[in-house]
């Protein structure tokens, strides 16, 4: 460790010698950080340790151009451009890697992907050998998706199927081998086994695996049977590519799925009211539990409602209403007022988005300094004339324009063009919507329970 700390230290003065100025970025030789599996087990850490000393950002891989959002800055992909590319080739494969929210319906062609080390898609089937992979191209904003893969790895070996691969320190996977199948996240430098199932006695035969992720919940099926439901998946895992790879030894894999699962928001006071046949599409519902100048009070009810939502992968955002008229001092007052009861409750860990209605910002900058974070419920005026202000407070909050008709399709057109698409929600429209952007639905109508108007 002090010997690599102290080249790291002297390249760093070299090169600030020479250039006059801090280097930002750090170019890992080989594309390696220690993450292989032949490396010395404290490699990886010693390295980081010393690349973020100096640096802003690191690149390990050089085949891919794009790095999405929540991308580790120190474990970021970069493409190598041959010389002797004529520049409608650079600009074919910018393009093919560009964010994309089109299901991928089967193994498509070598275009769809990227490959690292020795890996090729070959008379449709892809083969992968020992520790390579294979990334579907514009994926690496993935969040809630479902991806199903048929998988034979030879005797010895361990294939596995990622998603949510936003750097070598932060993923999730189902491997299969001969002893069965697991399903195991990374953060940072920990691995977590979440589920094991065994083989079965068939491990050298084709097996389909299944995967769905929703928030932070995950199922899995292998051969269309479900082996693992509602497993726990860290916030921190969020979004990123959906891929393939070898942990050892040759995988084949002859059929592929993916597809992004719609982000919808429920606009109730209760999960109850919306209909079983539509809760799979759901992926939170805003009941209305937190008013001003009112008690902060959690009902038994909605405490249950919270823990109904949770076990099926539907996340629970308080609303907020009234917040926009308090004064710096009743806006901290409220937000403690709020923060207590969910404590309270034992709700905090289950709701760590709060929607706030209107441009509330003092009750916002309070809230956040509880560690909270914000979905902004805007009308279209409000979202025009505050709208990237909001945005700008804080990183990845969303912001959601609570009515329809041309002046909600007005603010999305001016907000889309600094703000990417998962961002932003609308009321579901009639007709086409941008790709990526979350919808607010409405309760059902003809309930026939209360629902508290917004």
């Amino acid at each position: 460790r002090e010997r690599l700390l102290a080249d790291y230290d002297r390249s760093a003065a070299a090169l600030r010698a020479a250039c006059g100025t801090p280097s930002a970025l750090y170019l890992y030789p080989f594309a390696e950080a220690g993450q292989s599996p032949g490396a010395d087990p404290l490699a990886e850490e010693v390295n980081r340790e010393a690349v973020t000393r100096h640096f802003s950002l690191a690149f390990i891989g050089g085949s891919h151009p794009f790095n999405g959002p929540g991308s580790d800055p120190f474990s970021l992909s970069r493409l190598r451009v041959p010389g002797d590319w004529e520049p409608a080739r650079l600009l074919a494969e910018l393009a093919a890697s560009q964010p994309r929210s089109r299901p991928q319906e089967a193994l498509g062609s070598a275009q769809d992907w990227t490959f690292e080390r020795e890996a090729e898609l070959h008379a449709g089937e892809l083969h992968i050998t020992d520790h390579a992979a294979a990334w579907l191209r514009g994926t690496d904003a993935w969040s809630d998706l479902e991806v199903s893969a048929r998988l034979q790895p030879d005797a010895d070996a361990t294939g596995a199927l990622y998603a949510r691969y936003a750097g070598a320190r932060s993923w999730l996977r189902v491997t299969l081998d001969a002893d069965g199948l697991r399903v195991q996240e990374r953060i940072g430098p920990r691995l977590i086994t979440l589920h094991r199932h065994p083989s079965g006695g068939v491990p050298q035969a084709l097996r389909h695996i299944r995967l769905r992720l929703r928030n932070n919940r995950a199922w899995v099926w292998l051969d269309d049977k479900p082996v693992a439901e509602n497993l726990p998946v860290a916030p921190s895992t969020a979004r990123g590519r959906v891929g393939l790879g070898s942990e050892r030894g040759h995988l084949t894999v002859d059929a592929f799925a993916a597809r992004p699962l719609p982000s919808r928001w429920l606009l109730a006071n209760s999960i109850r009211l919306a209909p079983p046949d539509t809760r799979e599409t759901l992926q939170a519902v805003l009941p209305n539990w937190f008013r001003a100048g009112t008690p902060a009070a959690l009902a038994v009810t909605a405490q249950q409602d919270l823990l109904d939502a949770a076990r099926t992968g539907i996340r629970t955002l308080p609303l907020v209403t009234g917040g926009a008229s308090l004064t710096d001092d009743d806006a901290r007052a409220w937000a403690a007022a709020i923060d207590a009861e969910l404590v309270r409750a034992n709700a905090k860990s289950l709701t760590p988005t709060l929607a706030v209605e209107g441009p509330a910002t003092a009750l916002a900058a309070e809230l956040r300094n509880l560690n909270y974070r914000i979905a902004h419920l805007l009308t279209p005026a409000e979202a025009l004339a505050r709208g990237r202000a909001l945005a700008l407070a804080a990183p990845d909050e969303t912001l959601a324009i609570q009515t329809g008709g041309p002046e909600a399709a007005a603010a999305v057109d001016w907000l889309i063009r600094t703000l990417p698409a998962r961002r932003l929600a609308v009321r579901e429209p009639d007709g086409a919507l941008a790709a990526g952007l979350t919808t607010l639905a409405p309760v059902a109508a003809g309930s026939t329970q209360k629902q508290d108007p917004l």
